[in-house]
């Protein structure tokens, strides 16, 4: 038995965490709707499942490419690390769902 819980260990280790984000989304969406019954069609539970497992897959590539950005010497969104495009898509949602009405900061020069 101990042998058995141990490889099991090993082979969820050697899962990629983003794809074990994406498992456990699945599996716990899947028994939340067994679990509530409203839904009698098995296909509706599967593709709720998936969806949610997809979903779990985007945001953890999301979360690791916040994680790994990284800035130049200008403060600028440093491109060359190949993490930026999944941040500038969000970025797009972002602006396209809340976008800047009208402009609110008023930029003044220094006086010296």
């Amino acid at each position: 038995m101990h042998e058995e819980s141990a490889t099991l260990a090993k082979l969820l280790e050697s899962i990629p965490e983003p794809f074990r984000a994406a498992i456990l989304a699945t599996v716990v969406a899947l028994l939340r709707i067994l679990y509530d019954g409203r839904e009698p069609r098995w296909v509706r539970r599967f593709l709720e499942a998936m969806l949610c497992g997809a979903i779990a897959l985007g945001v953890a590539h999301l979360v690791e490419a916040l994680e790994k950005q990284a800035y130049d010497k200008f403060g600028e969104p440093d491109k060359s690390g190949g993490m930026d495009h999944v941040l500038d898509a969000a970025g797009y949602v972002i602006v396209y769902r809340y976008p800047i009405a009208r402009r609110t900061a008023v930029v003044v020069p220094l006086r010296m």
